[in-house]
């Protein structure tokens, strides 16, 4: 199991985490993943095609230390398993997976999927800031809980603002794509309602804590009935044990007790 799974990182898994942590467009995707379902599909019935050399529709993803002795050195043991019945039938299992996750979580890169061929020069404009996967993405939260951590009285509002202004620059690259006068409409805008934002944003704050306060009420309540249900089912099964004259903590509080209940 162990030499499937090496041989999986190697052909696949490996150069598709390459992949995602590369500078890779987002819309791009489906040039690996499309050739890579294919020949998941094929390798279900022919997982030997596994313990070859990477297809020449994915060579361009190969690990980039696909050539070090460690990688030549698992491909060989793979290749001349002993138990190679069991090794082809691992590879099966993992391929036939591999293809169920591809259906489910990267539909959209298939051929009739969303995304599944060229892009248009406009989405790729609108997609350019997209992450390859949300395991990169988390860093933006992570980064969030540093800022707020740092500056813990700031609103959330602020650390958003921050963002867009300072790291993102989401609002700046807006601005620079419009004319002068354009620019100087919004920014007056900008200063009447910056007011109106602030309070509207105080407010949704007001709203999600007494939401979050009603809902902690409500599993303390919960809690204590639970609680007291407990101890009331533990009362009356004491309560049942000292009517049956006890319990029977020895040899002898066991032969009282079956000479009472014979008698």
């Amino acid at each position: 199991m162990v030499a499937a799974l090496a041989v999986i990182y190697v052909m696949f898994a490996g150069p598709f985490w390459q992949l995602i942590n590369s500078d890779m467009h987002y819309l791009d995707q489906f040039k690996f993943i499309q050739p890579m379902h294919d020949h998941m599909k094929e390798m279900v019935r022919h997982p030997e095609l596994l313990l070859k050399d990477v297809p020449d529709d994915l060579a361009a993803f190969r690990l980039q230390d696909h050539h070090s002795p460690t990688i030549s050195a698992t491909m060989c043991f793979a290749q001349n398993a002993a138990d190679r019945p069991l090794l082809l039938g691992a590879l099966s299992l993992l391929a036939e997976h591999f293809v169920m996750v591809i259906e489910r979580q990267l539909a959209d890169f298939l051929p009739d999927g969303k995304y599944g061929r060229e892009p248009t020069p406009e989405d790729r404009d609108r997609m350019k800031h997209c992450q390859l996967t949300n395991l990169l993405g988390e860093a933006c939260f992570a980064d969030m809980d540093f800022s707020m951590f740092k500056s813990r009285r700031a609103t959330l509002h602020h650390h958003s603002t921050m963002n867009m202004l300072k790291r993102n620059r989401t609002v700046t690259s807006f601005l620079n794509r419009q004319t002068s006068a354009q620019q100087a409409c919004f920014l007056e805008q900008a200063r009447k309602l910056a007011q109106q934002v602030r309070q509207a944003h105080k407010e949704q704050v007001r709203q999600v804590q007494t939401s979050l306060n009603a809902l902690m009420e409500e599993q303390k309540r919960t809690k204590a009935v639970k609680q007291a249900k407990k101890l009331e089912n533990k009362k009356k099964l004491l309560e049942t044990i000292e009517h049956l004259g006890g319990s029977c903590k020895t040899q002898e509080d066991v032969l009282q007790l079956l000479s009472r209940q014979h008698n």
